[in-house]
């Protein structure tokens, strides 16, 4: 259950997830392109994550340790030039109370990861490249590679139909740019599709190199002489997970501005587990809320000044784990 837990926080899943006219389902692809070739701006994005567990059977200790899983808030807020390779994100995670803050540096290519509590940083991009030049590997700071990205793009454009796009009123949203006009586009699609999705992205990104090996590179960090986790083993049990579960709820709205560019996004989704055995996990409800502002328009950039007694080594990440979570790494 716990390896479920682990690529559930670590995968964000990017699903931007009734008739209507032919304008508005035109309209929404043609917003979707646009968005997504963004190359300048800030945005936030804020995930929920909610968990009821079958706690039947468990000792007080496992439950205790649980419970901080109940409910995972994580929060990023972000500002980035993906021309000039500069990105500032600074994330805030909150897992049922207890939280913590991180930062992520990118400058020109190099990236640096500050670790919550011991306040040093770890330098994401130490790995040279396969013809041994000592040159860092380039965009090395994608969790997964550009085709697989664009495929699971393409993929989510395709399974929406005509009849699945629909236009809200419009109203007028408050955002730091100021007062923006905008068009609410709503989307509702039934649990066949969905899953058609989810199980396409969860075979995309299994088959990628990039993130099969950033993804283990992640499992060293968290896993210990006690809990060995394996790639192959997370990846066909939420298969197995996904199969066995039911989508009580989807929900997807999007807020398109004059100038045709999705500047809010609400993603609501519930699965319901219980006839999947054995996994602990009676229900999952997930939520997210993506902001997007400044878009286009230069932005300012203020890095720390990192120097080599700020860096932390690989094999020491665990001493930033929080200790709730590095409890729960400890058990069996």
């Amino acid at each position: 259950m716990r390896k479920i837990i682990i690529l559930l926080l670590s995968i964000v899943l990017i699903i931007s997830l009734t008739a209507c006219r032919q304008n508005d389902f035109e309209s929404f692809i043609e917003a979707t392109k646009k968005t997504d070739a963004i190359k300048i701006g800030q945005k936030e994005i804020v995930t929920i994550l909610e968990f009821d567990f079958d706690t039947e059977g468990l000792s007080d200790e496992e439950i205790k340790a649980l419970n901080y899983f109940k409910k995972v808030e994580s929060k990023f807020y972000i500002t980035f030039d993906y021309e000039s390779k500069k990105i500032i994100a600074r994330s805030y995670y909150n897992f049922s109370g207890l939280g913590f803050d991180s930062e992520f540096y990118m400058n020109e290519g190099r990236s640096f990861i500050k670790v919550p509590i011991l306040g040093k940083y770890i330098k994401l991009n130490d790995v040279t490249d396969e013809n041994g030049s000592g040159k860092p590997k380039q965009s090395q700071y994608e969790f997964m590679s550009t085709e697989t990205f664009g495929a699971i793009k393409n993929k989510w454009i395709e399974i929406i139909k005509q009849d699945d796009v629909f236009t809200g009123k419009k109203s007028i949203m408050s955002t730091p740019d100021g007062e923006v006009k905008v068009t609410n586009y709503t989307i509702r699609l039934n649990e066949k599709r969905i899953k058609e999705f989810l199980n396409y992205f969860m075979e995309v990104i299994y088959k990628d190199k990039k993130f099969k090996e950033n993804f283990e590179a992640y499992l060293k960090q968290v896993s210990n002489e006690k809990v060995k986790m394996d790639f192959d083993e997370i990846y066909f049990n939420f298969k197995k997970m996904l199969d066995d579960s039911d989508i009580k709820e989807f929900n997807y709205d999007a807020f398109i501005d004059i100038d045709g560019y999705i500047i809010k996004e609400n993603i609501e989704m519930e699965l319901d587990l219980k006839k999947s055995k054995g996994k602990g996990i009676n229900s999952i409800k997930f939520n997210l809320q993506n902001k997007r502002w400044s878009i286009e328009k230069k932005q300012k950039f203020e890095f720390p000044e990192i120097k080599e007694k700020d860096i932390l080594k690989f094999n020491e990440i665990d001493k930033g784990i929080p200790f709730m979570i590095e409890d729960i790494f400890k058990n069996e």
